[in-house]
């Protein structure tokens, strides 16, 4: 009996381990226009384990210090394999400046109800593409 207790212990300790572990690489990759005076920044999400549900994330558009729009871009279930821990997503906004993007707040959409994830767990990755001349 004490074996099965202290294995079914550290089997829900492994889970609750992986399950922080999990994280999301962020990075804008292009900024497009979306048609109608708005333009779209395009960001790529790379996930470190599988999210089973779909995210909202809510992203402040700033030029300068000033944030001149609020994004919500929605994110569907990804990275259960290595064929789709790569999704695209979109923050649309009137063609103002932007100058940085700052993630607000971020939602796992359980059984239609949003749960407050970290915002830790989006990992900004600011690569910076070789220009071409």
């Amino acid at each position: 009996m004490k074996k099965v207790l202290l294995s079914t212990l550290l089997a829900l300790l492994a889970c609750t381990a992986s399950a922080e572990e999990r994280y999301i690489s962020m990075r804008n990759v292009d900024i497009g226009l979306a048609g109608q005076g708005y333009c779209s920044l395009v960001f790529n999400l790379t996930a470190s384990a599988p999210f089973d549900n779909p995210l909202e994330i809510e992203v402040g558009l700033y030029n300068g210090d000033e944030e001149v729009y609020k994004a919500l871009m929605e994110v569907k279930p990804f990275g259960q394999a290595r064929t789709n821990e790569t999704q695209y997503c979109f923050a649309d906004y009137p063609c103002d400046e932007v100058t940085k993007a700052k993630v607000l707040n971020v939602w796992e959409i359980v059984d239609g109800k949003r749960v407050q994830l970290s915002r830790e767990i989006i990992v900004p990755d600011n690569y910076q593409p070789v220009p071409v001349e």
